[in-house]
């Protein structure tokens, strides 16, 4: 009997250490890995929750056999999001949830140029360059090029 003792609270000496993510800060729906470090050799699994959109899950972690897991997640608003790390699975990953800040940006938004827009474009420099050359021929014509005596 004093061995399983043993046994357990060599097991219990893994609780959850901390809860992390990448890139932090990102944007509005870009993937964000989060990860979940134990101070030891655990086999479970950790569910993290996005604290600033009411403690929606973002995904679950699962640890196989190591100190860490991860998974990947995207935010769907800008903000300071407070990130929880909830550990389950073998008396060895239990432990108290972990938290961590994760700055969103809201995203950039970069305009896209259809192919209408490009032959209005083309057509606005072609006209442009015909203008400039016909300007330039009538600049460098002397007076006998012109019709005057």
């Amino acid at each position: 009997m004093g061995v399983l003792i043993a046994a357990a609270a060599a097991q219990a000496s893994a609780p959850l250490a901390s809860v992390s993510g990448g890139p932090n800060p990102s944007t509005v729906g870009q993937s964000v890995t989060l990860t979940a470090t134990f101070t030891g050799t655990c086999d479970g699994t950790v569910a993290f929750t996005d604290g600033g959109n009411g403690n929606a899950a973002l995904c679950t972690a699962t640890v196989p056999g190591t100190n860490t897991g991860t998974c990947s997640a995207s935010f769907p608003t800008p903000g300071v999001r407070t990130v929880t790390g909830t550990p389950s699975g073998t008396f060895n990953c239990m432990g108290i949830a972990q938290t961590y800040s994760q700055t969103v940006n809201a995203a950039v938004i970069v305009p896209t140029v259809g192919e209408w827009t490009m032959w209005g474009l083309a057509g606005l420099l072609l006209i442009g360059g015909a203008v400039m050359l016909a300007r330039r021929t009538r600049q460098t014509a002397g007076p006998d090029d012109l019709g005057a005596a």
